[in-house]
């Protein structure tokens, strides 16, 4: 079956973003013929929501929602305001997409040429020399702010481009991203724990890869995405913003505690999936507020020495970062006590079982001093712990090692496997 540009609605949520959503907008209308928009103003103070209000009035095809909290601070964020704009929309097919998104000509009709069932279509993103240089994406600067960016050029840019990369098409997912409404509602959308941004877009795409979606990148539809334009470098300010550092590292955390380490992709952004094992992770007393906080999103529960110490850095900790989560850290940080660790373990497991219907498959035991000791090296380990144990599951089975105890990260971590 066919679609055709009366079957999408694009969904752009903005905040105190006008200067570049206005000229998404222009993209999107000069190039495709009564196109259904939704944009969705979260908590802006810069005249967006006027401005909406007026071409609401000028384009019948154009729905806005307007988030006007009396505490500007009082967002819903890119979750909340994606998903209620989905909700929404009534076409069969939704482009998610940002406020600093520019389309080109042909983006929205060659996108559309791939899109059927249990199928994700990306853009090919265009964007100026700010990130990391992957290979899903083209390197050109057509502008770092909006009032360096000129249309015509970018359509002749576009016009090349597409003759360069006509035939070419990779695997990675990244905004804009074209699939069926009711397929993302039934994924159950982006999940409320990244709220309000950060990490949201990774977890969703993990999601719908465990599902078995295709992701299909075109390099034939092209946009320009100035990128970050909104809680990261707002303001044109083109350093990470205090908000976005806070966020991302309260989203980054869940996602860890969600899968168990941080989102990996290949070089094309396609997500990288390693099993989630569940771990109890025994802490020695040498350890502070610091490195608690490096260990405990990568464990289903935290093991501490039994001591006053130990009780008051429990307490504060949860204090300051329970807020952030809706996993329930008091139950998460648990005691144990060094003449009954074998007894008490068993009863944990026994526990974790009854409330989460999982079973424990590892415990790991850190040294924290030797772990202070290697630290720059040894957060990489901590970082990809999933992927490490994969790999170190896979050598003992495949050279038949009967042992299930490793050691790794120079005697930082040791890792006994409970399920072989």
């Amino acid at each position: 079956m066919t679609y055709n540009i009366k079957d999408i609605t694009v969904i752009i949520p903005s905040r105190n973003n006008l200067e570049y959503l206005k000229l998404a907008y222009k993209s999107l209308i000069d190039n495709y013929k009564n196109i259904n928009i939704m944009i969705l103003s979260d908590a802006s103070t810069d005249g967006t929501n006027e401005w909406l209000e007026e071409k609401k009035k000028e384009n019948n095809n154009l729905s806005v929602v307007i988030h006007n909290p009396k505490d500007p601070n009082d967002r819903k964020g890119i979750v909340g305001m994606f998903d209620l704009g989905i909700k929404q929309s009534n076409t069969k097919l939704i482009l998610a997409s940002h406020a600093d998104i520019v389309y080109g000509k042909q983006t929205i009709h060659n996108m559309l040429k791939y899109i059927k069932e249990k199928t994700v279509v990306s853009a090919t993103r265009i964007e100026p020399p700010l990130h990391v240089v992957n290979k899903e994406k083209i390197i050109h600067n057509l502008g770092m702010t909006y009032n360096q960016f000129d249309f015509d050029t970018f359509y002749e840019y576009e016009e090349k481009t597409i003759t360069k990369y006509k035939s070419k098409i990779t695997d990675g997912i990244f905004a804009p991203w074209l699939m069926f409404k009711q397929e993302f509602l039934d994924i159950g959308g982006h999940d409320e724990l990244f709220a309000p941004q950060s990490k949201e877009d990774s977890d969703l795409f993990q999601r719908l890869m465990i599902n078995k979606f295709e992701f299909i990148q075109p390099w034939n539809a092209l946009v320009y995405h100035f990128t970050s334009r909104g809680s990261r470098f707002a303001n044109d300010n083109l350093t990470n913003s205090d908000e976005w550092k806070k966020t991302d590292e309260k989203s980054t955390a869940n996602f860890i505690r969600k899968w168990g380490t941080v989102p990996i992709t290949t070089k094309q952004l396609k997500p990288v999936i390693f099993p989630i094992y569940n771990k109890i992770i025994y802490l020695d007393d040498k350890i502070n507020f610091q490195t608690l906080r490096l260990f405990e999103p990568y464990g289903s529960i935290i093991m501490l020495p039994y001591n006053e110490k130990m009780i008051q850095l429990k307490n504060e900790y949860i204090e300051k970062y329970q807020k952030d989560t809706l996993f329930d850290l008091d139950y998460k940080i648990m005691f144990y006590d060094r003449d009954r660790i074998k007894e008490e373990q068993d009863i944990v497991k026994k526990e974790y079982i009854k409330k989460y219907k999982k079973n424990i498959d590892i415990i790991l035991t850190i040294n924290t001093e030797q772990f202070l000791k290697y630290q720059k090296e040894n957060i990489q380990y901590l970082m990809y712990i999933n992927l490490n144990i994969y790999r170190i599951k896979e050598h003992f089975k495949n050279n038949n090692i009967e042992s299930n105890i490793a050691e790794y990260g120079n005697g930082s971590f040791f890792i006994e496997f409970l399920n072989l």
